[in-house]
């Protein structure tokens, strides 16, 4: 943890005061808030619960640093070999897993929490990768203050037909188009979305299957 930009309390912190709570907090050397970093903006903050704090003194819960690196490994590892898109924020404790599961033996069995719509952080993610700049399309998008942006469900009915709807949005004046990747367990969509998700599902569609075309 050899650097300032982290937020990883519990490997970096130390007992406070902050937002009416005792618990573990970044501080600087005067027992100021100190500036936190994380890809993930449910993790940027400089301090943890009180029951997290209590659970670390006694024992009961062991709380490990994760790098940008390696949640952002992790959330492309889940997403390709399982058709999950993780949140970033579980996508690190998908890094840790992956680093504890060869020392297990097989017949042991791990069980990782993972809260879904990771499509929320893909953005990000692809920034991160250098794949996208900030001023990008989406900045461009709403320049004017609003955008026009559809959603797609890929692969319902079919990839193929996924293309020529994206064609004919883009020729319809969509300012972007989300796409979203079907996956098994939608219950925060709507049944739209859900029943889209089956039927993609139902025609074999999969991640590597959509990364492809």
């Amino acid at each position: 943890m050899n650097t300032a930009e982290t937020a990883a309390t519990i490997a970096t912190g130390r007992l406070g005061i902050f937002h009416g709570m005792k618990s573990y907090f970044c501080q600087d050397e005067y027992g100021q808030i100190a500036p936190v970093y994380s890809i993930s903006a449910g993790l940027d903050y400089p301090g943890v619960g009180p029951e997290h704090a209590h659970l670390y003194d006694i024992g009961r819960a062991e709380y490990v640093p994760v790098t940008d690196d390696e949640a952002v490994e992790a959330f492309e590892y889940l997403s390709r070999t399982e058709g999950i898109i993780p949140a970033i924020e579980s996508a690190h404790a998908v890094a840790y897993a992956k680093k504890i599961a060869p020392t297990l033996g097989k017949d042991k069995i791990m069980v990782v929490t993972i809260s879904g719509r990771g499509d929320k952080d893909c953005a990000a993610i692809a920034r991160y990768r250098g794949r996208i700049s900030m001023n990008n399309r989406i900045t461009e998008a709403f320049a004017n203050g609003k955008a026009f942006i559809p959603f797609l469900t890929c692969g319902d009915p079919s990839l193929e037909v996924t293309e020529q709807l994206v064609y004919a949005m883009e020729e319809a004046g969509a300012d972007l188009i989300e796409l979203g990747i079907p996956f098994s367990d939608p219950t925060a969509e709507g049944p739209v979305i859900q029943e889209a998700n089956v039927r993609a599902l139902a025609g074999g569609v999969t991640t590597d299957k959509f990364l492809q075309w």
